[in-house]
């Protein structure tokens, strides 16, 4: 008889999941990371008292609960970012599970008593007084639950939702953004190094952003492009139009979104360490951004997006070296750029627009 799971059974999966995937072997990952899931359910490791009952009375091990099922939520929104599709498969999952500490914190052995999910949904409401103070793990989680709920339907495959679900995801975001501490709404903290967690939440933040608005402004979509896996679908063709004013809204949100990425690229931060989904998120901001060069971007402003679009390439460069996936996507993203920088450059017709 085969024993039961554990959470062990559940880290360690889970870690192979992510390996897997970006080993360059796709579709395995995926089941993996489904068995994680599954796994994880089946112990029950999304309530709360999961980590009390497993935790041994040890602070450390009850935290250690409570981040593997936090990294298997958060794992998760990295594939569907990844793969383009929604919603998570752990959208609709009851989850009680109390919020993580900070990571100096938890690397120093401590562990303060958890702060809760409740308490963190009802944060805008609470006096100044009484509210506590959220880790940088505890607003990444809301970040990444803010995303979910905006996109719970398959927006991508619905053009009638379209400019709904943008709408709300911008609400949610800005919500999730207005309500962050002064010191954590810069990554870069005064002492001059960063925080490597805020560090990734903005990443996903300015990432997302630029998926949702870019099938609603002028960065149109050229075949090529699919040429990247990381890359989104093509927008329906039955999309609903805007007016000039939303369509340049919506453009310039996306190209605002750019212009913050590059920014963070620029950082002090650790970016070999972060997770591997960065690598899709760092490719589709850049398809984007050579859509600008090719659409939008004339004189200085297209000499300034050139350089951007290095500064990304370099950093995928760095990246591949240690990732399978990352290798192949560095050279897709050199075919896509090549293709779409010379029909700027020479005012080709093939490749098209796609709408």
């Amino acid at each position: 008889k085969q024993a039961a799971a554990t959470g062990f059974d559940v880290q360690a999966m889970i870690l192979y999941s992510i390996a897997v995937y970006w080993c360059d072997e796709i579709d395995r990952g995926v089941n993996l990371l489904k068995e994680a899931i599954q796994m994880a359910l089946d112990i029950q490791m999304n309530k709360k008292d999961y980590a009390t009952n497993f935790g041994q009375n040890d602070p450390m091990l009850e935290e250690s609960w409570r981040r593997t099922w936090w990294l298997v939520y958060i794992t998760d929104a990295h594939v569907a970012g990844s793969t383009h599709v929604y919603p998570f498969r752990t959208s609709n999952i009851d989850m009680s599970v109390d919020l993580p500490c900070e990571e100096e914190d938890y690397e120093a052995g401590v562990i303060c008593p958890p702060t809760t999910l409740e308490v963190y949904d009802i944060r805008e409401f609470l006096p100044e007084a009484d509210r506590p103070s959220f880790s940088s793990y505890a607003e990444l989680i809301g970040l990444t639950r803010s995303i979910d709920k905006a996109l719970a339907s398959d927006w991508s495959k619905n053009a009638a939702l379209v400019h709904t679900i943008c709408e709300n995801a911008d609400i949610s975001v800005a919500a999730w953004h207005s309500l962050l501490p002064p010191c954590k709404r810069d990554p870069l903290r005064s002492d001059g190094t960063v925080d490597e967690i805020m560090f990734k939440a903005k990443f996903i933040l300015h990432a997302y952003a630029i998926e949702i608005h870019r099938p609603l402004s002028t960065l149109a979509y050229s075949s090529v492009e699919s040429t990247c896996k990381c890359a989104p679908p093509v927008p329906a063709e039955d999309a609903p139009g805007s007016d000039t004013t939303q369509i340049q809204l919506h453009t310039l949100k996306c190209l605002h979104a750019i212009e913050q990425l590059g920014r963070l690229m620029i950082l002090p931060a650790n970016i070999h360490a972060h997770t591997p989904f960065i690598i899709c998120m760092i490719a589709n901001a850049t398809i984007a951004h050579l859509a600008a060069c090719r659409y939008v971007f004339a004189g200085p402003d297209l000499q300034l997006g050139r350089e951007r679009i290095r500064l990304s390439m370099g950093t995928l460069k760095r990246l591949s070296e240690h990732w399978g996936q990352g290798k192949r996507i560095y050279r897709e993203m050199g075919i896509v750029a090549r293709e779409i920088l010379s029909l700027a450059d020479q005012g080709k017709d093939s490749h098209d627009q796609v709408r």
